[in-house]
């Protein structure tokens, strides 16, 4: 069952960290709150630690926010953040999630989500181009975030190249440090040997020659000294500016982090405003406003007298939208079709027995002169 558990446990974290990083073998230690988010919404918890844990993971976060982390790495930190030191028994023991539980809510997430992807876009819109003019704006905001995306994950490869850079530099610095103290005790074992060397005839020519070779070999390895010194600095300034280098690189990072952000906010902004737009364009339809302002009456004013209002206004329009569809309609079989028979004008029942007499729209021919003014429209 553990072993269930840890498997279930594994994926849930490569889930998530699909969702937030992508295929990324790294992730920074600022993106470790959207996957703990990920896990949450998956699991269906708002919060799965308590005051003390989350803290825990604040300060880890802080300590260096563009530190990476990888993959096993951030399942240990996890282990070791929660109360029982496993997040499988923390999860069974504080939540009471089985390895069952969790594999039914991470299908049931998946299932959504690729609901979600598959559905299609109900035609709700007022005009085809205006729809596509909204989705056209929203792919070139997604190629923008993928775009700079990948600027991203190109700096985060230069950042490792310098890094790479430092550390041959720091060998090199330390290399020629340990030959300038190896040279530094050449020249002060041959100055003891020199101190140490009993006088000799001055007109020893073999005496000289040797005293010159000396001479030339400190020479020489004194400017060696200072050679080593002057490159020493060299590398010290190159670290300096690869430093420098660096800070420039991270805040670079940074303001990218940010920007991004902003754009997936924008983004979410405008697709809440067109939704919106399209709310208010049905509900201001005639027959549609009048049920939504009923339902809004209902639900938001429990006056007796509002409601039997809204209930009264809904008829009549109702009534009305009737009156013109049966005008309208009258009018085109006027208009275009043959001239009656006879037998018409004999049978007739002046509508009494038609279905319209009955619902109240043939009132008109009880008012002498609406029916007049009827009559000369259909003439003329």
């Amino acid at each position: 069952m553990i072993a269930t558990q840890q498997n279930i446990i594994d994926k849930l974290i490569d889930i998530c960290w699909k969702r937030v990083r992508g295929t990324s073998d790294f992730i920074f230690l600022s993106q470790i709150r959207p996957i703990i988010n990920e896990i949450q919404d998956i699991l269906q918890k708002d919060s799965l630690f308590n005051e003390r844990e989350n803290e825990i993971i604040k300060q880890f976060i802080q300590s260096d926010p563009m530190k990476k982390l990888q993959k096993q790495e951030l399942k240990k930190f996890i282990d070791r953040s929660v109360e029982f030191g496993n997040f499988e028994i923390f999860l069974f023991n504080r939540h009471k999630l089985t390895s069952y539980e969790i594999k039914r809510r991470i299908e049931q997430n998946s299932l959504s989500n690729d609901s979600m992807t598959n559905t299609k876009i109900p035609r709700l819109l007022p005009n085809r181009e205006y729809k596509y003019k909204v989705w056209d704006e929203l792919r070139q905001k997604d190629d923008y975030i993928k775009e700079k995306t990948q600027a991203l994950e190109s700096k985060d490869l230069k950042y490792s190249s310098l890094l790479s850079q430092i550390d041959e530099q720091l060998l090199a610095v330390k290399t020629l440090k340990g030959e300038n103290l190896t040279l530094k005790k050449h020249i002060q074992e041959l100055e003891s040997q020199l101190s140490r060397q009993p006088p000799v005839n001055k007109s020893n020519a073999v005496y000289h020659l040797q005293l010159k070779e000396r001479d030339l070999t400190i020479k020489k390895l004194d400017q060696v000294g200072k050679e080593y010194k002057k490159r020493i600095h060299q590398l010290e300034q190159q670290q300096l500016e690869t430093s420098k280098a660096m800070n420039k690189l991270k805040q670079s990072i940074l303001e990218q982090d940010k920007l991004v952000g902003r754009l997936k906010e924008k983004l979410i902004n405008k697709t809440n405003d067109d939704t919106s737009n399209l709310k208010k364009f049905v509900t201001s339809l005639p027959i549609i406003k009048q049920w939504y302002i009923l339902l809004k009456y209902k639900m938001d004013n429990k006056s007796t007298k509002m409601f039997a209002l809204n209930i009264m206004l809904l008829v009549l329009t109702a009534w009305l939208f009737g009156m013109v569809v049966q005008m309208t309609y009258r009018t085109g079989i006027l208009l275009f079709s043959t001239s009656p028979s006879p037998a018409t004008y004999v049978y007739d029942s002046y509508g009494k027995n038609r279905l319209n007499y009955r619902l109240g729209f043939d009132v008109w021919r009880n008012i002498p002169w609406l029916e007049k003014l009827i009559y000369h429209y259909l003439e003329w």
